[in-house]
């Protein structure tokens, strides 16, 4: 992304963030399960705990980058983390501080009003032994700078967990953005990536009956009625710009540069069918969309989510 293309996403964030969306975003991104469009927050909820249940995190201090209204750090301090909370809209700290006043958590998250660039880490009582990002890097000016500076927050062996926007995911949708990696002359670079993502992965009996199982319980799910909801299917005033994409070879390469090694990863926002679909029969499209969430780790999901969440750990020394 050129230098005016990336000044362009840093001030469109700032003034988007900083509107009067973010009550609406808020209620959106954390919206009740019977929704009409997918539910993200519980997604990442689920991607969170799921990743807690499998790594051994030797300390309690996490860092929430991006914290936004702090829903995945109180989701955290409900853990047993002490968080700390990094966001630069004001807006949304304000949100976030009335949620952990009324549950009663201020002594486990301390929030900064702060651009994450200008982050001093001489504010922290101590390296954190986790660090969460997500939905922060594809708004980030530069990657290289993000993950520098998330490790020099951090204890060796300490686990950092990101969430990107995939762009292997533009070579199946049939949707807009298949037509920019066309139009950019992308789409080759895409499918490569999608090929080789295959070529490395073990696609065993197991795992067919795993995803094949999991959408045999979608039908429990499309078997019972919608609410009457009249949740939107998209915001009222949507992002005014393009936001970052990534490849998942590209963020390891980097991440790896930056002291860390890759561990697993997850699939974020799975889509059943092509993405077109969604408007034609969002409640139905999302319903089965959340039962394939509940597998994050299935290639099919992976292979066919818009988001990705890598867990990476940082060196010892």
């Amino acid at each position: 992304m050129s230098l005016d293309l990336t000044y362009f996403l840093q001030k469109e964030t700032y003034n988007y963030y900083s509107s009067d969306i973010v009550d609406e975003w808020l209620s959106y991104v954390y919206a009740d399960m019977e929704a009409k469009h997918f539910p993200f927050g519980a997604a990442r909820r689920l991607i969170i705990n799921e990743i807690l249940k499998e790594v051994r995190i030797n300390g309690t201090h996490a860092i929430d980058i991006g914290c936004g209204g702090g829903q995945l750090s109180i989701e955290l301090a409900k853990l047993g983390f002490n968080v700390t909370g990094i966001d630069f809209s004001e807006a949304m700290l304000k949100s976030a501080k009335l949620n952990i006043n009324k549950l009663g958590l201020t002594e486990k998250i301390s929030l900064h009003n702060e651009d994450f660039s200008n982050f001093d880490q001489s504010i922290l009582n101590s390296k954190c032994n986790l660090a969460i990002s997500m939905g922060f890097i594809e708004y980030f000016k530069d990657e290289v700078e993000f993950f520098s500076k998330v490790s020099s927050l951090m204890k060796g062996g300490g686990y950092l967990v990101v969430e990107f926007r995939n762009r292997t995911f533009n070579a199946i949708t049939g949707n807009k953005y298949t037509l920019e990696e066309v139009s950019s002359g992308n789409m080759e670079e895409s499918v490569e990536f999608l090929q080789g993502f295959i070529s490395n992965t073990s696609f065993s009996t197991e795992i067919f009956i795993e995803y094949l199982t999991q959408m045999s319980k979608a039908l429990d799910l499309l078997k019972k009625q919608p609410v009457n909801d009249n949740s939107p299917l998209e915001l009222s005033r949507s992002f005014p710009c393009k936001r970052k994409q990534h490849h998942l070879s590209d963020i390891v390469k980097i991440a790896n540069e930056c002291e860390f090694e890759f561990i697993d990863l997850f699939g974020l926002h799975p889509h059943p069918f092509l993405p077109v679909i969604e408007e034609k029969c969002a409640w139905e499209f999302n319903r089965i969309a959340w039962a394939l969430q509940c597998i994050p780790k299935n290639p099919f999901v992976i292979i066919n989510s818009s988001s990705i969440v890598v867990v990476f750990k940082k060196w010892e020394r």
